[in-house]
């Protein structure tokens, strides 16, 4: 069962604008472009394609929002280790880490201002797509090919948001620098519940970074 979800990011300014309530979305093409950029990672050229290694892709103009699963096996005696690799797919060596009760933000979720368009979460699951399952994933419509990822990234242990939008409009940016994020709200902040915490105030070990439920929720989780 998941416990928590944590978002990581590079800058004190985007931790904060997640408690507020603002949750700041890109589409699949995005890390297309990522990866070109900075290489695989948080970048990952695949994102949303139909089978491994093809350029054949479904969806990748629909808005993800990506987070780390805190799952009931994760956590022993209330510590959590963070896979470095997260870490520094993410930049966010100096950065922060916002951790929400999984079961809270759902809730919080249900009222969230997407426009009216569909919202839902789901677990990656790191795989080989078959031919099997093409019919299934061309054809369905919960955007299955973008909760499907290469086996190499199942340290990331991501749990997505995916809004049932396509973004794409003629002349949609390719730029990093140009493209504009899709912003969904929630209704209400999570101040009070979910925490902001410096990565460098964790214990860093040589199996990764070291969370301690106990520290911030008084709590083995």
């Amino acid at each position: 069962m998941i416990r928590y979800l944590a978002k990581f990011v590079t800058k004190e300014a985007y931790a904060d604008d997640l408690l507020n309530g603002k949750l700041f979305m890109h589409c699949g093409k995005y890390y297309h472009d990522l990866e070109k950029k900075c290489g695989p990672g948080q970048g990952d050229i695949r994102e949303g394609a139909i089978l491994p290694n093809t350029a054949i892709y479904k969806n990748i103009y629909y808005p993800i929002y990506c987070m780390y699963k805190i799952r009931d096996e994760d956590i022993s005696d209330g510590l959590v280790v963070i896979d470095r690799r997260v870490i520094r797919d993410f930049d966010c060596q100096g950065g922060f880490m916002v951790l929400i009760p999984f079961d809270y933000f759902t809730e919080v979720l249900k009222k969230a201002n997407s426009n009216g368009y569909k919202l839902a979460g789901t677990e990656v699951w790191y795989g080989y797509t078959t031919i099997n399952d093409l019919d299934k994933v061309i054809n369905s419509n919960n955007a299955l090919s973008l909760g499907i990822k290469h086996p190499h990234f199942q340290y990331q242990k991501e749990y997505r948001l995916i809004i049932y939008k396509d973004i794409y409009q003629d002349g949609f940016p390719n730029s990093l620098k140009e493209e504009r994020p899709y912003v969904c709200y929630l209704k209400e902040t999570i101040k009070g519940v979910a925490k902001k915490i410096p990565i460098n105030s964790l214990k860093v070990t040589e199996n990764g970074y070291v969370l301690n439920l106990i520290d911030v929720f008084g709590n083995k989780g």
